[in-house]
């Protein structure tokens, strides 16, 4: 969705969006409201289920942690900027973790050290 982001800013500027609510339901039933009434997210949704996938709003935060860790963002700061704790984030993303991903790490690190 071209340009989507912009005018969300520019709407949130100028304090035209819809409030979201006090609490995280009243703000996960917003944006998943707003979602389901794009066209857009209708066809992502059509083509996953197709594919035997469920597609959800809430598997965005899903998809939020992961990018999060394959960039190499402190599991720390990745849970502070998702609103949980940091043993809630490990329990819930640290099996996302393989060795793989440990080894290029360490890769990471002894070329930086050099």
């Amino acid at each position: 969705m071209e340009g989507e982001s912009t005018r969300l800013l520019s709407l949130l500027e100028s304090q035209e969006l819809p409030p979201l609510g006090n609490d995280n339901k009243g703000a996960g039933a917003a944006v998943h409201q707003f979602l389901e009434r794009r066209p857009a997210w209708q066809r992502l949704r059509a083509e996953a289920r197709f594919r035997g996938e469920i597609l959800t709003p809430y598997g965005l935060r899903h998809g939020y942690a992961l990018r999060a860790h394959q960039r190499g963002l402190a599991p720390r700061l990745t849970a502070s900027l998702m609103g949980h704790s940091l043993q809630t984030h490990c329990r819930h993303y640290g099996n996302w973790t393989d060795a793989e991903t440990i080894d290029a790490a360490f890769e990471k690190i002894g070329a930086a050290a050099a």
